[in-house]
């Protein structure tokens, strides 16, 4: 599997808002407000399950500008590890597919700063970060918990 994936745009870059969808109508549900605002558009690749049993989240990595609910398809180049409670949440980092086929320098440092900051927002969640893996690590984790079960 090395795609190219389909990532479904829950949240723009530079929203201070957290967007929440429903995975299967794409029905938008929420608008939690952040104090940080998002470093690139964030979403999630509606056909891969997580190990949360939700769809697996994802980064885009472009200055593009991508609206809220676009669908768009890209390669993945990277993923940051992440755990909620004890429980796996990784984020996969993915690029559109006419742009270099690697993660570029400090995305990772600075996605991964951005991740502490706006949990910080919510203290009564225990969150760790990082650290960041490659592609490869990435493609494994989308193909160890197979597709998200039909609507």
């Amino acid at each position: 599997m090395t795609g190219p994936f389909r990532i479904f745009v829950e949240t723009p870059a530079g929203s201070r808002e957290k967007l929440v969808y429903d995975e299967a109508s794409l029905e938008l549900l929420d608008r939690i407000p952040v104090s940080t605002p998002y470093p690139y558009a964030y979403g999630f690749l509606p056909d891969h399950m997580g190990a949360d049993g939700e769809c697996v989240d994802c980064y885009l990595i472009t200055d593009a500008p991508l609206a809220a609910g676009s669908v768009i398809e890209g390669r993945v180049v990277g993923l940051v590890e992440q755990w909620e409670a004890g429980a796996e949440d990784h984020k996969v980092l993915v690029v559109p597919l006419d742009a270099p086929p690697e993660l570029p320098a400090g995305v990772a440092d600075d996605l991964m700063a951005f991740m502490r900051a706006l949990f910080a927002d919510f203290p009564d969640m225990l969150v760790t970060v990082g650290p960041e893996r490659s592609a490869r690590s990435a493609l494994q984790y989308l193909t160890s918990w197979g597709p998200p079960p039909p609507a």
